[in-house]
């Protein structure tokens, strides 16, 4: 999953054009905080949050890409 911390309209704008060009839906631009408050609404806990970052795919520089590992509260 990628999360952004802040507001990143270009990628806002981008996702849905690359649908259209690909037909492949990254879905919508999700911030970290939101993806928290569904998190803790679902009565969830984060366990591991890890970005995964990599030297040689650019990509991954530029869109931060997480593992994300959650339980249910106790």
């Amino acid at each position: 999953m990628t999360l952004n911390k802040k507001p990143f309209p270009i990628l806002e704008n981008i996702k849905p054009l690359i649908k259209e060009l690909t037909t492949v839906d990254f879905g919508k631009v999700v911030y970290e905080k939101e993806f928290e408050e569904v998190i803790s609404i679902s009565n969830l806990e984060i366990v591991q949050k890890v970005r995964i970052q990599s030297k040689f795919n650019p990509l991954l520089w530029v869109f931060p890409v997480h593992y994300i590992e959650c339980k249910i509260k106790e």
